[in-house]
């Protein structure tokens, strides 16, 4: 069975959208641990009331992302829904420069 995580992305954007016409975004990057493996998650989420709902994600990203790759995800986001819906787009120092 293949997971078509764009319609899943599609549905949690769509839902809120109904209710609000922009929304902050938080990309954010985290590093996990699995035995001596380490897992690296780039990722870009809606803020909905106090969640974040996560969007897009890279996988297994290693290290700070550089400004293409963050780019990159804004613009997956931007291409299916518009930038019309983007409040703002807030993020720590790594995320400084989105272009």
């Amino acid at each position: 069975m293949k997971i078509d995580f764009d319609a899943i992305t599609e549905f949690n954007v769509r839902q809120p959208l109904s209710q609000k016409s922009k929304f902050n975004f938080i990309p954010d990057r985290t590093n996990w641990q699995f035995v001596k493996n380490n897992i690296n998650i780039l990722v870009f989420s809606a803020v909905y009331e106090v969640i974040a709902i996560p969007l897009y994600y890279k996988l297994d990203h290693r290290g700070n992302s550089d400004s293409q790759t963050r780019i990159d995800l804004v613009k997956k986001f931007v291409n299916k829904f518009g930038k019309e819906c983007i409040g703002s787009i807030l993020g720590d120092r790594e995320f400084g420069l989105l272009g």
